[in-house]
Formats: C-alpha cells, structure tokens, sequence
C-alpha cells in the first residue's frame, strides 16, 4: 500500500510538471511570435481585434500538441514511414527532427534567427499535406491537428530559434530534487495527454500585441466543459 501511494504521488507530481511545462512552452511560443519582427500582420490582427486572444491561444496549443505528437512519434519510432529510404531517414533525424530540437534546447540558448522553426514548419507541413514526403521519410497523416486550418494565423509567422528552444526545453525537460531529466515520451499516455489538455483549457490569455507580452492565467468559465 506505501509503494502504491508513493508510485502514485510520484506519478501525479510528473503529471503536474508536464502541465506546467506546457503552459511554460505556450507561454513562450506566444510572446515569440508576438515579438517577431516579421509578425506585424499578427499583431495587426490582434490589436484591431480580427483574431482574439482565446483563437491566438487555441492555436498555441495545437502546435504545442504538434510538438508532442513529433516526441511520441520519434520516441517510439513510428513516425517515418517503414517503406521509407535510409538516406532519407538520416536527413530527417540529423536536420529535421525534433530529436535535433531537443539536444539544441539542452546545451544552447539560440539566437533571432528563425531557421529552426523554418525547418519544423517544412515537416509540419508535409504532415498535414495530401502526399507523403519520400525525400524526408515522413507520411502523410491527413486529420485536422496539422492541417492548416489548425494554426491559420501562425502558419506564415516566423520565430526565433531562442523563443522555439525555450517552448522545446519547457516540453522535453522536468526538474525535480535530482536535477534535470528529458519527459519519458515513449510511454506517455493518451490519458496523461488528456488530462493536461483539460486542465489548459482553464487557462485564458492576456496579451498586448503592442507590447509584444503574452501571459496565461487560471479562469473558471464553460471551455473545458464544452
């Protein structure tokens, strides 16, 4: 009974990182693109109230998803195609993945260049495109998590590789009494991803598009009902 508890008190405190770590990922993602210089249409859009801050945060999150589904994926190698070349395979892992991503986050800060989204933006789009990418090994999912509409006022945004390895650090690393250690998600589960999905749906954004500040904050109200 003390092993089942402590198991469970264990599993619920990497469960309470993982959400926070997300939240820490949308957070930066979301002042990222604000502050991009080659966003105005963004911040236009914001600020004259054609795209509000709920639509700008629920696009947030479905990349942020997008992001988790690369780390299951590649984790438990299932995201390339198996037909596909080896050649092919060597270019998404050493220039592609978020594998790459990830092993930046951990030893850089990153600069104001944009190459890195750029590049994560190339797969995201093959995903979600009608034909599979032969040349990267990737498949084409079909659905709506990465299908344009999913993230129609981001999918022509830029941001900064030190705002996108702050988003991937917040995701693939926690922090506890032992120091820092990469999120096991090869064997996370749909109903951890559930269950921190419904908890970010209490949150609501503040943002100044003018300021380029962007901050989530617990609010009780009807979206993780509905």
């Amino acid at each position: 009974e003390k092993w089942s508890r402590a198991a469970q008190e264990q599993g619920t405190r990497a469960l309470d990182q993982l959400r926070d770590g997300v939240q820490e990922a949308i957070s930066a993602l979301g002042r990222g693109f604000l502050a991009h210089l080659a966003n105005q249409g963004l911040r236009d859009r914001l600020y004259e109230g054609k795209l509000d801050a709920q639509d700008y945060y629920r696009q947030l999150l479905r990349l942020v998803y997008r992001l988790i589904f690369l780390f299951v994926s590649e984790d438990r190698g299932v995201l390339l195609a198996p037909d596909s070349q080896a050649q092919a395979r060597d270019i998404y892992t050493q220039y592609y993945s978020v594998g790459r991503l990830r092993a930046l986050a951990e030893r850089r800060h990153g600069t104001r260049h944009a190459d890195l989204y750029q590049g994560l933006r190339l797969v995201m789009e093959k995903l979600g495109g009608e034909q599979a990418c032969p040349e990267l090994g990737l498949p084409a999912l079909g659905g709506f998590l990465f299908s344009p509409q999913a993230v129609a006022d981001l999918g022509a945004c830029e941001i900064a590789n030190h705002d996108l390895l702050d988003a991937v650090r917040a995701l693939a690393f926690s922090t506890d009494r032992n120091g820092r250690r990469l999120v096991d998600y090869r064997n996370l589960g749909s109903e951890e991803l559930g269950s921190v999905y419904e908890a970010l749906l209490e949150l609501h954004p503040i943002l100044h598009s003018d300021a380029h500040t962007f901050e989530l904050t617990a609010v009780g109200g009807s979206e993780r009902k509905t």
